[in-house]
């Protein structure tokens, strides 16, 4: 993700789906794939427009504010409570429940599977 935003691309559209490896080895590469969605910002550019999949959106995307690198490092947070936890962090039955969730509640380590996780 470094080396991306290094080179002024905004993914704007990471998830797990979008996460590959090279191959089977004990060191694969890491790839990331589906651009689709991604545009190229200056460091101190913005975008403005809803982009992504709703689970994995930053605040500021789904809201239609302005957003930049940052919005790639909240969907990688994203990423990384699924992968513990088996499900994303905010969530809803409709896309509006969704986007209330995203921006009005807190993030909450409740579900039983965290009392496995280390801190």
């Amino acid at each position: 993700m470094a080396e991306i935003h290094k080179a002024g691309i905004v993914h704007r559209d990471l998830k797990h789906l979008n996460i590959f490896f090279s191959d089977n080895s004990d060191s694969p590469n890491v790839k990331i794939g589906d651009f689709g969605l991604a545009c190229s910002l200056q460091e101190d550019e913005c975008i403005k427009k809803v982009a992504g999949t709703i689970g994995f959106m930053a605040p500021e995307v789904v809201s239609n504010e302005v957003s930049d690198f940052k919005s790639d490092i909240w969907s990688l947070g994203v990423m990384l409570y699924a992968l513990l936890s088996s499900g994303v962090p905010f969530s809803g039955r409709t896309r509006e429940d969704c986007v209330k969730s995203i921006t009005e509640s807190p993030l909450t380590f409740h579900n039983p599977v965290w009392a496995t996780v280390s801190d």
